[in-house]
């Protein structure tokens, strides 16, 4: 092969590689444009989308301006409320501050009513102390008593005997009356003796 058939040969070949490489190229810009069709399409569905979710975007801006007028209201509800909240604070502030003064009251109570008690106890035992010397006094009562009524009837006794005695004083009185007289009878007839 002379070098003008290889250069036909090479220029075939080389035809035949452009020829596959425009079929290919021809291909290939067939495929892009089936993608861009494609793409085409879809740019149209998104762009559509869009004025859908634009719509969407303005219900919801619409609803979010509701949303930050309530929040505003809500904000505005919560400053009352926090004021509010602020002033029972004060009055609770106030009344822990009476209930701190009323502990420390209750507290000087407490110590008192201890102090009582301590005392009440301290006479608690006075009165058991007082309550033995009692109860033994009463016994001394009870066995003075006793001494009383044997001393009663001893005294009964007595006056029974002296009731005698009396009596037996009144007869001996008789018969001392009446020796009395009849010694004065012999002293009177002794001096008319003498």
């Amino acid at each position: 092969m002379g070098n003008d058939e290889m250069l036909l040969a090479i220029k075939e070949m080389f035809d035949q590689s452009i020829d596959k490489v425009e079929k290919k190229f021809d291909q290939k810009i067939n495929e892009v444009k089936v993608i861009l069709e494609d793409l085409d399409d879809k740019i149209k569905i998104v762009a559509e989308g869009h004025d859908v979710l634009n719509n969407k975007m303005d219900s919801l801006e619409k609803r979010f301006d509701k949303l930050e007028q309530k929040v505003d209201t809500l904000e505005i509800k919560f400053s009352i409320l926090d004021k509010k909240v602020s002033s029972m604070d004060k009055r609770l502030d106030a009344m822990d501050r009476k209930f701190d003064l009323m502990d420390t009251r209750l507290d000087a109570m407490d110590k008192r009513f201890d102090s009582m008690d301590k005392r009440l106890d301290a006479m608690d035992g006075r009165f058991d102390s007082m309550d033995k010397r009692f109860d033994a006094m009463d016994k001394k009562f009870d066995s003075m008593d006793k001494r009383f009524d044997a001393m009663d009837y001893k005294l009964d006794s007595i006056d029974r005997r002296v009731g005698n005695l009396e009596k037996d004083m009144v007869i001996v009185k008789g018969y001392v009356i009446g020796v009395d007289a009849k010694l004065n009878e012999h002293d009177t007839i002794l001096k008319r003796v003498k």
